[in-house]
């Protein structure tokens, strides 16, 4: 069977254009001990220039470099280790910091975030703010983001 060409639709150049991915974060179970549920939202994400894209990914590769340069001091004589273990942990959080600043620089809104009753949250700039303080959706936020891109560079892009 003869595979169909896919249909393509013009580009639109829009810079102020967003995209919607999903985001599923798994959370510890209400009912059951110990295990953890899988739920689900969508996260509206801004696209950037392709320079600060660069610039941020430049920032995250030097943060890395320099955990690894520490970290291979590790065994040199000489090496105060207490502090050793504050600048490879100062560098840590550096990463993280940047890893938090792509998130909020990107994320615009949040849809599918329900209350108590089941009623859904508008998204706000507090909701926001909350979901990036949640210790297990924070994560899911960046994982979703990474996702988005890297399907983006897998085609072709």
């Amino acid at each position: 069977m003869k595979k169909q060409p896919q249909k393509t639709a013009p580009f639109v150049l829009d810079l102020e254009q967003t995209f919607r991915w999903p985001v599923l974060v798994r959370v510890p179970s209400l009912t059951n001990v110990g295990q953890k549920v899988a739920q689900k939202l969508t996260a509206e994400w801004r696209f950037i220039g392709e320079d600060r894209r660069k610039a941020l990914l430049d920032e995250f590769r030097n943060q890395l470099d320099t955990i690894k340069e520490l970290s291979a001091r590790q065994n040199e004589p000489g090496v105060d280790a207490e502090e050793l273990k504050r600048d490879i942990e100062d560098a840590t959080e550096s990463v993280q910091s940047l890893g938090r600043r792509m998130v909020q620089e990107q994320l615009v809104a949040l849809h599918g975030i329900v209350d108590g009753t089941g009623a859904e949250i508008p998204s706000s700039a507090a909701l926001i703010d909350t979901a990036l303080k949640h210790p297990m959706l924070f994560p899911a936020l960046q994982k979703s983001l990474e996702l988005a891109l890297a399907q983006q560079d897998s085609a072709g892009n």
